[in-house]
């Protein structure tokens, strides 16, 4: 799980642990800091920035930031392995939040000979995460308060939902599968987003023999037999929502002899929301609970 953030001003190399690490430099910071030029990467950073009132502060971001929706109108700088500085500093921006690891070292080094300030923050897996998240760009931006009370909004929308789960006597397995194509499917296992995702649900993963994503295959979906299969509204290749999601999904080989494929138990959720662990993820949360408790469904509706 990535817990870790590293600070590290240009010129002076100062290293401070702030519950994980990220790492930051800066020669010379604006002394207006509520008029910034952000380039964001990393959409659980998108938006924490837009939540904390500085969406119109980001001049660029990068190709996972689809939410809100005005960032797609936006320069891109690309994807992880393809950013490139030269890209970066031709936007001309003075802060650059990225999530750690997401941006190559060779090109954090090439930014440190310029006067743009750069952090890189925790990639979020967990609600602890995300509050951290939130406090270490709410500082950032000299935001605090504004911080503290979208913190303080999510935890008490996550109580209520806690409440309502607490009733609950099963917890499900569920299955997310990730879909390249026809025959070109991807499940999430153990130390990926769906964990804590599932379990803030009162769910459980049906699959945790393996880590990361692997790919789909006959037999591991079969021997998994998940009560629910949870699929993204985003990709390369969409199972949508829907009588013709439902047979897509049925012609998964091994689908239909799974308890999920034989009530039709298919869920498409918004991927971005579901696995970001951003602002949103009590929303996302809330909507997976609705899904695979109907029981307390219209309390979750509320």
């Amino acid at each position: 799980m990535h817990k870790i953030n590293l600070y590290i001003p240009l010129g002076c190399l100062m290293i401070m642990n702030i519950l994980g690490t990220s790492t930051a430099f800066s020669k010379n910071q604006p002394s207006d800091i509520a008029q910034r030029k952000i380039i964001t990467a990393g959409s659980a950073i998108t938006e924490v920035v837009c939540a904390l009132g500085h969406c119109d502060d980001i001049i660029a971001t990068d190709r996972t930031s689809i939410y809100p929706e005005k960032m797609q109108g936006l320069p891109s700088i690309g994807y992880r392995n393809n950013i490139n500085a030269e890209n970066i500093i031709a936007q001309a921006p003075d802060l650059i939040l990225a999530e750690k690891g997401y941006v190559r070292r060779e090109i954090i080094n090439q930014l440190q000979s310029t006067d743009i300030e750069f952090h890189a923050l925790i990639d979020p897996l967990s609600f602890e995460d995300t509050k951290t998240l939130i406090r270490e760009i709410a500082e950032i931006l000299n935001a605090t308060s504004k911080g503290e009370k979208l913190i303080k909004s999510m935890e008490a929308e996550w109580k209520e939902i806690e409440t309502s789960l607490a009733a609950v006597d099963t917890k499900p397995k569920l299955l997310f599968i990730f879909s390249r194509g026809p025959g070109a499917q991807m499940i999430a296992g153990d130390e990926t987003f769906v964990v804590n995702l599932f379990k803030m649900a009162s769910a459980k993963n049906a699959v945790t023999a393996i880590k990361g994503f692997k790919p789909l295959n006959t037999e591991s979906l079969i021997s998994a037999n998940p009560d629910y299969v949870v699929f993204g509204n985003q990709g390369p290749h969409v199972i949508a929502a829907g009588a013709k999601g439902k047979n897509e999904a049925l012609n998964i080989p091994g689908m239909a002899q799974t308890t999920a494929g034989r009530k039709l138990q298919f869920i498409t959720l918004d991927l971005v929301m579901i696995s970001n662990f951003g602002p949103r993820l009590i929303q996302a949360v809330r909507e997976l609970a609705s899904a695979i408790h109907p029981e307390i469904q219209n309390e979750l509706s509320r």
